[in-house]
C-alpha cells in the first residue's frame, strides 16, 4: 500500500530521483528534495520541489524554490547529494555541478562553490557526489 504524506506529492510516473536527509542534530528535521521528468518515465530529471518536515516526516512544507529550479539542467537523475550540517539543523548542502547553500532551513540558497564562474567547461569537472561537513 502506497501512503501519500502530507505535504509531498504524490507518487506518479514523472517523479524521479528523490534526496532525503535527516538533520543529525534535530531528527525532527528532515529535507527532501524531489526531481521530475517531463516525460513519463523519463530521464531528464529537472528541479521538481524541496521539502521541510518539522515532525520526522509525518508531514511537510514546500519551500521556495528560490535559484534551484535553475541548478539541475537535466542532470537531476545523476545528482542528489543532500547534507545537513551535523551542528545546526539549518544549515542544509545540495552537491551537483556546484555546491549550494542553505543557512535558513531552505528557504534561500546561495552558490558557494560557482564552478563555472572563471573556468571553462574543457578546464573542469565540478561534480559533487559526497560530502564531508566538519561539526566545528
Amino acid at each position: 500500500m502506497v501512503k501519500n504524506i502530507t505535504g509531498l506529492p504524490i507518487n506518479n510516473n514523472r517523479l524521479g530521483r528523490i534526496s532525503i536527509a535527516v538533520a543529525p542534530s534535530d531528527p525532527n528535521i528532515v529535507y527532501v528534495l524531489y526531481k521530475s521528468s517531463t516525460n513519463a518515465n523519463g530521464n531528464d530529471h529537472k528541479f521538481f520541489g524541496f521539502y521541510k518536515s518539522t515532525d520526522k516526516g509525518a508531514s511537510f512544507t514546500k519551500m521556495p524554490d528560490g535559484i534551484l529550479p535553475g541548478e539541475f539542467s537535466s542532470f537531476g537523475w545523476y545528482f542528489g547529494q543532500l547534507d545537513v550540517s551535523p551542528a545546526d539543523p539549518n544549515k542544509v548542502y545540495l552537491g551537483e555541478i556546484d555546491v549550494l547553500y542553505s543557512s535558513n532551513g531552505g528557504s534561500s540558497w546561495e552558490n558557494i562553490t560557482n564552478s563555472y564562474s572563471s573556468l571553462t567547461w574543457d578546464t573542469q569537472h565540478p561534480d559533487h557526489h559526497t560530502l564531508w561537513i566538519n561539526p566545528l
